[in-house]
């Protein structure tokens, strides 16, 4: 079984996912073995991206107060892309 929380399939170009099968091939459920995992495991995963938009949002203030060249949100716009 294979899971990104984000994405069923996060691709569309099959030679990518062929030369990455591990990091962007689609996602593949045990929905008969596990039907509600689908669910929460997609549902834990945009918790965590939320998380991680919310701690990027800090980082990026941080690094901006100490390096003014740092461009705004960068962190930030990386996670929510």
């Amino acid at each position: 079984y294979y899971a990104n929380p984000q994405y069923d399939k996060p691709i569309d170009d099959e030679d990518i996912i062929s030369k990455y099968p591990a990091f962007i091939h689609p996602n593949i459920w045990p929905r008969d073995e596990v039907p509600e995992l689908e669910g929460a495991f997609k549902e834990l995963g945009q918790i965590i991206v939320e998380v991680g938009k919310l701690v990027a949002k800090q980082c990026d203030k941080f690094v901006q107060s100490k390096c003014p060249s740092y461009p705004p949100q960068l962190l930030y716009r990386v996670i929510d892309e």
